[in-house]
């Protein structure tokens, strides 16, 4: 198991049984059980300066986007 992982677990586990983890973990939509807004992955593009292109939609009544393997630190999903 890689060390990021392990510090990443370790931080989730802190989160979930009510310890101060060492930063704050976070998904950005990275499951299928989460998600992520069109607008915010497109904020995440421009913020990060990755390309600029249509972000495809998963799930229109959410609204709900697709990330890239270009995007890179938004997801770890290949979906183009």
């Amino acid at each position: 198991m890689s060390s990021n992982f392990s510090e990443a677990r370790r931080r989730v586990l802190d989160t979930l049984n009510h310890n101060q983890p060492t930063r704050v973990p976070m998904d950005f939509g990275s499951t299928m059980v989460t998600g992520i807004h069109v607008s915010v992955v497109a904020a995440l593009r421009e913020y990060y300066a990755l390309e600029s292109r249509p972000v495809k939609v998963c799930d229109p009544y959410q609204m709900l986007g697709l990330r890239c393997a270009g995007d890179v630190g938004l997801c770890s999903r290949n979906r183009s």
